[in-house]
């Protein structure tokens, strides 16, 4: 079964708002590797986020908000759960309860 949401890292990341966008074109390392969504795009197309002048947890947090909006991407949070950025304890949670679904 073919992949039609396949683009390059840069073909996603243009499709970013302004405010974004430039920061993220800015700090590509995998232009042209095919990815399936703006959020692996996010994820697997910039150089490590911790390296970048807008830090690891700006990138965490819009990375967390694209996947959201993906819905065949988006982990399943449990009702009673949130998780704050940078929060690995509930992140490792949130893991766990999607491997037992």
């Amino acid at each position: 079964m073919a992949n039609n949401n396949l683009k390059t890292v840069r073909g996603y990341l243009i499709e970013l708002p302004e405010e974004f966008r430039g920061k993220a074109l800015k700090n590509m390392i995998n232009p042209d590797l095919m990815v399936d969504s703006l959020s692996e795009a996010l994820g697997a197309g910039l150089k490590k986020w911790e390296t970048t002048p807008e830090g690891h947890d700006y990138w965490q947090v819009l990375f967390f908000n694209l996947r959201k909006a993906e819905p065949e991407k988006a982990l399943r949070i449990p009702e009673n759960q949130t998780i704050p950025p940078g929060d690995l304890i509930n992140m490792k949670k949130v893991l766990e309860f999607n491997s037992e679904i």
